[in-house]
Formats: structure tokens, sequence, C-alpha cells
């Protein structure tokens, strides 16, 4: 290990150690004050990324709508992004996986596709050049264009970054 590597290491072991005390589970819960988004990231890499053959998924069943969404994601953002997520109790609704350029959200105990996110590289991150949700009897989404948008707003922004969204009124 070269030197800078191995002064780099110990600033990441210094940042990381009250988060080695946490669950794994719990790393991706909340991300403690003062930590890094790479440094968590980094602390959470024993657990894989989402990927299609992560879960049980079912192709599009529908029509495609587009929905009015737009957002913009830094690059730490974007990577947490393109992690996706793993249910991991019968309590966790969704599955999200990233397959370049796309986020697909499904529902975690049918397998059903919910919303593609088509995601373009901007220098600083990524942003939403395309949203879509699926409508049809089966994934049972009947909401407005407006109230589709909403919740995929907080499905990124609230359950997968981990930010503090209010979930939308539906």
């Amino acid at each position: 290990m070269t030197h800078a590597a191995q002064q780099a290491a110990e600033a990441v072991g210094r940042e990381l150690q009250p988060i080695a005390r946490l669950q794994p589970d719990t790393w991706r819960g909340s991300i403690p004050r003062g930590r890094s988004l790479a440094a968590i990231r980094w602390a959470a890499r024993a657990m894989p990324d989402a990927t299609r053959s992560s879960w049980k998924t079912l192709r599009e069943t529908g029509l495609l709508d587009p929905v009015d969404y737009t957002d913009t994601f830094t690059q730490p953002e974007f990577e947490w992004i393109r992690s996706g997520l793993i249910p991991r109790a019968m309590e966790d609704k969704w599955f999200i996986f990233f397959e370049k350029p796309r986020l697909y959200l499904h529902r975690s105990w049918t397998g059903h596709l919910i919303f593609k996110v088509e995601l373009a590289d901007i220098p600083d991150g990524a942003r939403v050049a395309r949203a879509e949700v699926v409508r049809d009897d089966q994934t049972q989404i009947r909401e407005s264009n407006e109230k589709a948008a909403k919740l995929l707003a907080w499905l990124i922004r609230g359950l997968l970054l981990r930010q503090d969204v209010a979930f939308p009124e539906l």
C-alpha cells in the first residue's frame, strides 16, 4: 500500500469508527451527523448493490405514461441511487435497482414495475431526463400525474436517499 493510500485508509477509518458499531441495516437507515455520504457508502460496501436479479421482478404489464417529475442529483446522491434498494423485511414495500441509464422501481411483494426513471449524466451528478409510471389494473397506480410525481419524488429522495421528505398525501 502506498503512503498516500495508507493515509486515506487511516482517515476513512477514523471517520468510520463510530459507524462501525452500527448494525448493517442501520447504515442505509440514516447518515450520522458529521459523516460524509462517501464514508457511509464505504462502510456499507458489504451490502451488495441491487441488480435486476437481486429480487423477483416482472416486466411492464401496462402502458407507460410520462410523469412530470424533474430533479437533479449531486454526484454522491447519484452514487447512492445507483446502489439501489433491496428489501430486507416483509414491511419493505419497494425494490429499486439501476441499469444504466434507468432507475427501476418495483413493488417488492408482487415484482410489478411501477416507475421507470431515465437519468442523464451532468458534470456534477445526474438529472432526470424522463420519468414514467405503469398504469394498469394490476399495479393499481391510478393517481393523477401530479400525485405520481410526488410519490416518485418521495421514493427517490425520502426512501432511497433517506432525506427528510414528508410522505405525500395521495
